[in-house]
């Protein structure tokens, strides 16, 4: 994993470096905001410009009076030192001003105590951010890594924090995708080119899969990466035939950049009569399209007979025509169906399949249906596949044995939005089908002015704690008489405003956290917000948090945080904005709407204690938690309007 790690980096910055070359007249980087991810795998910082050329040559790992330097290149000069008495690691940003106040933040995950950020010197310009780490850690896990124009600090061995299920499938939620692929590829003469977007800052970032290699083998390609591979969005597209695949969340070796990957056609046989593919050739090449996708595009008369085979561990890809997929053992063993599941649950409607062994599978969609093979299954007995078809929308479901080892599961797709995931130990595959369709309806059906979000917006209030779990308790103060009276505000706020508001804690109770999942995943709400304060060793820590783990609720963490932490509130209230923080707390990673936690403040600091108790400045935290609200339910309905 080591290896893979240096590989990853050196990709990164080769990356870099073929991008600005092209862009060296953009300004110099400004780092603007730290965006945390609390599951030990990366911290983001958002900028806008680029790092500054200069004259540093490339060069390998070396030691220099106490102080390590990165591998470099001319467009990315950034400084990693090292050092003792407390442990500390340090990262020189040349060229870089900081567009924000100097800031430390304490950091109580295991892998970092403390974070420093402060523009070190002027002209030349100079950041330096110094992470403070335990007794034990090797610096060489802490990397900080230039990507287009964001930093992101990785400080883990992994690539891609273990997760309870991992993405392998999305289909786009954009109507006019293909439409808009058509216009991002080209074709010049008889070959496809790719083009490659310039990404300005979108938001979070991550990485869960760097390609490495792509090997040619008997009947098709093999492609090895390290990390965990999803693919969103297969397009077959016509004149010439293309067959088009993003890989999500990953990378691209800037090396197979520009390649040709020949495919040439096997000796003939009946599939390629079918396809009229005998002795021609397939060409196939890959860009990384913006920094969260690679796009692989093959060409050719046979480009849309191949089929994507992932490996059970997500670490390698077979491409290769549906036909030898079919007649080649991909396995040396069985796996059994061990059980199946099947629910509707407000718009989405959920299958679980479990294995008795790790699965190789392949993923697709065609005819109006998903389907998803398992190349080293046994087919469902009739009883178990009936549990999928005695759901109303999935009557069409089908299942097929498309050869003695293999079976094809192929669920209706049309007007639905698909996410099928795989446990990391490929044993259990969860696919969520959930229905535009309804939406659609629904707004057909209720007819309101442009921009009014009462009647059909629903949100789910969470106080933190409550009964006999108090939460934190500083000065005879409970955490949880803190967290009801801020939410209940918040719910009087917005019940002025006509939207319907429902309360995990309608009173002071005690409620399990899957209690709390459960209540807010019945009432299929807009957005799901849960309200605490915090609590710290050092009495001197202070300031608000807004957490989010799920993509689709990055946009509702950042908008109520640009609301709670004005520059107003943070002089009057005597605090400070700790950041956007991704975290994988419990209530926030299982509610299947939208959903963030906020942290008001501080109990374990006296004067932010005495603040939070305060019923001006409970008021004042409830109304700009409720302006966040309203402006992102705005803002969804209005995106809504324009479908």
């Amino acid at each position: 994993m080591q290896s893979f790690i240096k590989k990853f980096l050196i990709g990164v910055f080769a990356l870099f470096v073929l991008f600005l070359c092209g862009n060296t007249a953009h300004a110099a980087i400004k780092i603007k905001d730290v965006i945390f991810d609390n599951s030990d795998n990366l911290i983001l910082f958002t900028t806008s410009g680029y790092l500054q050329a200069t004259q540093t040559p490339i060069s390998s790992l070396v030691s220099q009076g106490g102080v390590q330097l990165v591998p470099q290149s001319a467009y990315n000069p950034i400084k990693k030192g090292v050092l003792k008495e407390p442990s500390r690691v340090y990262f020189d940003i040349e060229g870089a001003t900081l567009s924000m106040p100097n800031k430390t933040w304490d950091i109580p995950w295991g892998k970092i105590n403390e974070i420093k950020i402060s523009q070190f010197q002027k002209a030349p310009d100079v950041v330096r951010l110094v992470l403070n780490i335990p007794e034990g850690k090797n610096p060489d896990d802490y990397n900080l890594i230039a990507s287009y124009n964001q930093l992101i600090l990785k400080y883990s061995p992994k690539i891609a924090q273990s997760k309870n299920y991992i993405d392998i499938y999305k289909n786009s939620e954009d109507k006019g995708y293909i439409e808009t692929l058509k216009k991002i590829t080209e074709t010049t003469g008889k070959e496809e080119t790719l083009q490659t977007k310039e990404i300005t800052n979108h938001g979070a970032i991550s990485s869960d899969f760097y390609l490495d290699t792509i090997d040619k083998i008997d009947k098709g390609l093999i492609f090895n990466g390290a990390g965990q591979v999803t693919i969103k969005n297969i397009m077959k597209l016509q004149e010439p035939k293309r067959l088009v695949v993003d890989l999500e969340n990953a990378r691209v070796n800037p090396d197979l950049i520009g390649k040709n990957f020949v495919i040439e056609a096997p000796k003939a046989g009946f599939g390629d009569m079918i396809s009229g593919q005998i002795g021609g050739k397939d060409i196939l090449r890959v860009g990384q399209f913006d920094p969260n996708t690679i796009r692989i595009v093959i060409q050719g008369a046979g480009a849309l007979e191949y089929r994507f085979v992932t490996s059970y561990d997500m670490q390698k890809i077979f491409l290769g025509k549906r036909w030898d997929i079919t007649n080649s053992q991909i396995c040396d063993y069985l796996a059994t169906i061990t059980n199946i599941r099947a629910q509707e649950v407000g718009q989405d409607t959920l299958v679980d399949i479990n294995f008795s062994n790790p699965i190789v599978y392949s993923t697709f969609e065609e005819g109006g249906f998903f389907h998803l093979d398992i190349e080293n299954a046994t087919a469902p007995t009739p009883e178990m596949f009936q549990k999928i078809t005695s759901i109303e929308s999935l009557k069409q479901s089908k299942t097929i044995r498309i050869a003695s080892d293999k079976t094809r599961f192929s669920f209706p797709s049309k007007d639905k939005k698909i996410l099928a995931q795989i446990t990391p130990d490929g044993k259990n595959v969860k696919i969520n089908l959930k229905s535009t369709k309804l939406i659609v309806k629904l707004e057909k059906k209720i007819e309101q002015p442009k921009l009014v979000i009462q009647s059909y917006k629903r949100v789910v209030l969470d106080p933190g704690h409550g009964g006999s779990d108090t939460g934190a308790i500083r000065e005879n103060v409970y955490e949880k008489t803190i967290n009801q009276e801020i939410t209940a505000l918040v719910r009087k706020n917005l019940l002025k405003e006509k939207i319907e508001v429902l309360m995990t804690l309608p009173f002071d109770k005690t409620i399990t956290l899957q209690d709390r999942v459960d209540f807010s995943n019945e009432a299929n709400p807009d957005l799901y917000v849960s309200i605490h304060a915090n609590a710290s060793m050092s009495p001197d820590t202070k300031g608000v948090e807004v957490h989010w783990w799920r993509d689709e609720s990055f946009e509702l963490a950042q908008i109520i945080r640009e609301n709670l932490t004005t520059q107003e509130n943070l002089k009057k209230w005597d605090t400070v904005d700790r950041g956007l923080m991704k975290s994988k707390f419990y209530v926030i990673n299982h509610t299947i709407a939208p959903a963030v936690l906020i942290e008001t403040g501080f109990m374990s600091n006296h004067d932010e204690l005495k603040g939070l108790c305060d019923k001006k400045r409970q008021k004042e935290i409830a109304d700009a938690i409720s302006k966040g609200i309203i402006k992102y339910l705005k803002k969804v309905k209005k995106q809504d309007d324009a479908k």
